[in-house]
């Protein structure tokens, strides 16, 4: 590897980029949009305060889904070095537009990080001519999944380290070193904190086929280096102990906001002529327009798979290098993607779909095809290599302008009465306005293959190198082109100073001091960054008790809304008839009837969870009066003494209140509850006078706190196990490592090969 090499690669990026996404130099708040506005922004908002007031990291988000999930739970980046120290250059809460640009700026350095390493594995792991390291480097970073996961932040970060990955372990293979194996694990630590869960649980599955296969093909100690191997899964896992641990403990609580978006349904499976979108990208349409290649209505960002036309004439060319052990895990890696694409569209692929762990909580089978962007730029990276290096070669002359036969044979025979007849099983008929669609884009298509299949042809017949500055111009205009229409999905809805500011209608209700929520704040997520409290988030999962509850948010339901600490309303219309509600200007109207944080609750009732759910809906149902606990949560607990007897003279004061822990004074003549208005989620308990006690499901999403009368100091507080051992778990792994690094003894055992 050479500087300048690495050089040419950046420079060469940015110029796609440019190409790709022109309007950044005119107006880069275009791309503020569809996921990157309203879902990755504001968390990046709020990790940002986290990190610039010192309470990093932010253990619960009481602003995002009535505050019913942990930070590290989702891919947000809490864990993620490089996230966590740009931080500390840019103020989110004083400049959202510039908070906004460093998000931007990251993401495109993501892109950059991603051609980088590709260049990297193909130049250094691979062993392959500059020539063609450069290219697939470049190709890797602007195409496929590079251009369709632009408002996907997590799945690019992944992405960008993935090279890396399979070239530090590529060198292990080579090399036999044990240091190999190290740095394997640490940058599958960082795809693990920086990335998609989904993602990157793939990730692991397709390192362990590889794993597997080279364990297969070792001739020399074979079970000693099956060892080392799995020892990097081992060092992952304590490496990334906190984000592990917190991803199963998530993965028990949640349910998907669509039920039929999961792996184990087989959703979003990809229908074998879908794979024709290598050739003409927008054949069965694009966001929102004719588009049918998947389950997935709106669009195509999960299964764009398309690398340009110039790469494609390559892939065939792949088939005669001459590390045929490296060429075979490529090819596996490939074939393994696009069968578990599939999904029911291949009985071996739905059997292997349906019974993975974690299948009901992961969702979209084709997110396969993430992998399978790297698995198709690398063998694409190959072929070129081979047609670099072996001049002479007859058979490479024939696997070239077979590569280019072959795609022109495919755009030649897609005609109108083919495209109307392409159609998955289970959709309708293609519509005409689809069919029009995929003509343009077929038009498009052929005109590309045209002049890309002439500067091929003629490299492999005259072997100019010169002609490969015309072939990448080729590959530039075509993505520039095609990226230029997907990009963003959506219309960005304006600067993130003015979506995300404070509204007069928030100014209004931060006058009340107080501890509240707020029903209909938009738009979504917002809370986040102006730190309130809203019963609404935007995510497609949500945890089993707020999924349970905010389907019944509604005026129909007061109770339910009292009960949920629910003070503030914002509505255009008047709300006058509403009972105990007061107009206090703009579009706010408080809830007078709604319920403290904490309340006392003199008595209750034991139901079973169906039985709550009528109950809380009835229009006499007073949260006030009675608490609702869980039958199969109280089953072995004597709560007959807490029911108080007569009037209670009560009292309740909220001395201080954090995200993760709220003290109240109390004091009552009479026993009972204290209903305690936060989402169930593991990690909650009570501590009474200085003794720990367990809290009960109440209410069905909520917490109650049997309590003897007098006079008590209480302490709600939230500790996250997962975290905490995690923490322990990754910070001890971590200074062993130190430790030993600084013995001359193990520093000579990583560097002398030991395998």
């Amino acid at each position: 590897m050479k500087k300048i090499e690495i050089f040419i690669v950046v420079l060469l990026t940015c110029g796609v980029l440019l190409g790709m996404f022109p309007k950044i130099l005119v107006d880069p708040f275009y791309y503020f949009a569809a996921d990157v506005s309203e879902l990755y922004f504001p968390w990046w908002v709020y990790l940002n305060q986290s990190v610039r007031t010192q309470t990093y990291p932010p253990i619960r988000n009481p602003y995002w889904f009535m505050g019913s999930m942990p930070f590290a739970s989702l891919e947000n980046g809490s864990f993620y070095p490089p996230y966590i120290l740009a931080q500390l250059f840019f103020d989110a809460k004083g400049d959202l537009d510039s908070a906004f640009l460093w998000l931007l700026g990251m993401q495109m350095a993501h892109y950059l990080l991603a051609a980088v390493a590709m260049y990297i594995l193909m130049r250094d792991g691979l062993k392959l001519h500059k020539i063609s390291s450069v290219f697939a480097g470049v190709v890797y970073a602007t195409s496929g999944a590079f251009i369709g996961r632009l408002v996907h932040i997590p799945v690019i970060l992944l992405l960008a380290w993935l090279p890396l990955l399979f070239w530090a372990y590529f060198r292990f293979v080579r090399d036999k070193k044990v240091v190999w194996a190290i740095l394997s694990s640490f940058i599958l630590a960082m795809i693990t904190i920086a990335g998609h869960h989904q993602i990157s649980y793939y990730i692991y599955g397709y390192f362990l086929l590889g794993i597997v296969y080279f364990t297969i093909k070792e001739t020399h100690q074979r079970r000693l280096f099956f060892l080392y191997s799995m020892a990097i899964f081992l060092l992952t896992g304590l490496l990334t102990a906190p984000k592990v641990l917190l991803s199963i403990e998530l993965s028990k609580q949640i349910v998907r906001t669509v039920a039929e978006m999961s792996v184990k349904s087989l959703y979003n499976s990809i229908h074998p002529l879908y794979y024709l979108t290598l050739i003409v990208p927008y054949l069965f349409g694009r966001h929102a327009v004719g588009y049918w290649g998947s389950d997935y209505p709106w669009g195509n960002w999960d299964t764009f798979i398309y690398v340009g036309i110039v790469p494609l004439f390559f892939l065939l060319v792949s088939l005669i290098w001459k590390n045929r052990s490296l060429l075979g895990f490529m090819i596996l890696g490939l074939g393994a993607s696009v069968l578990l694409s599939m999904g029911r569209f291949s009985k071996l692929s739905a059997v292997l779909n349906s019974n993975m762990p974690f299948a009901e909580n992961l969702s979209l089978v084709s997110r396969h095809l993430d992998i399978l962007h790297f698995f198709l730029t690398s063998l694409m990276g190959i072929g070129v290599h081979a047609v670099l290096t072996y001049p002479k070669g007859k058979l490479v002359r024939f696997l070239g302008v077979a590569g280019v036969l072959i795609v022109g044979t495919f755009l030649w025979w897609l005609k109108p009465s083919v495209l109307s007849m392409l159609q998955p099983v289970g959709r309708g008929p293609t519509s005409a306005e689809a069919v029009g669609f995929a003509m343009t884009s077929l038009a498009l298509a052929k005109k590309l293959f045209i002049v890309s299949a002439a500067g091929v042809v003629l490299y492999i017949l005259t072997r100019w190198r010169v002609i490969w500055f015309l072939l990448f111009i080729i590959f530039a205009t075509d993505i520039s082109k095609i990226s230029r229409d997907f990009n963003p999905i959506e219309a960005a809805p304006g600067k993130p100073s003015v979506y995300f500011g404070d509204t007069a209608d928030i100014s209004l209700i931060r006058i009340d001091p107080g501890i509240f929520r707020i029903n209909n704040l938009g738009p979504r997520n917002i809370g986040m960054v102006q730190n309130v409290e809203s019963t609404y988030g935007y995510h497609t999962v949500e945890t089993e008790a707020y999924h349970d509850i905010v389907y019944f948010i509604d005026f129909k339901n007061r109770a339910l809304l009292n009960l949920l600490n629910i003070k503030y309303f914002l509505s255009g219309e008047s709300l006058v008839d509403q009972d105990k509600l007061t107009y206090m200007g703009g579009n706010v109207w408080r809830n007078d009837s709604a319920l403290e944080r904490v309340t006392y609750v003199p008595g209750y009732q034991i139901k079973g969870k169906g039985e709550i759910i009528q109950s809380i809906l009835l229009p006499d149902f007073l949260p006030r009066k009675t608490v609702l606990l869980d039958r199969y949560d109280v089953l072995s607990k004597n709560l007959s003494i807490y029911r108080a007897v007569g009037t209670a003279d009560a009292s309740v004061k909220i001395d201080s209140y954090s995200p993760e822990k709220t003290v109240v004074s109390f004091f009552s003549d009479q026993p009972g509850f204290l209903l305690y208005s936060e989402m169930q989620y593991p990690g909650w308990y009570a501590v009474v006078d200085g003794k720990k006690q367990d809290l009960l499901k109440a209410d069905l999403s909520v917490y109650a706190l049997p309590i003897e009368k007098g006079k008590h100091t209480v302490e709600f507080i939230y500790r996250s196990k997962p975290l905490m051992y995690g923490g322990w778990i990754s910070a001890s792994t971590i200074l062993i490592l130190g430790i030993l690094f600084l013995s001359p003894r193990f520093r000579l055992f990583i560097k002398t090969p030991r395998v």
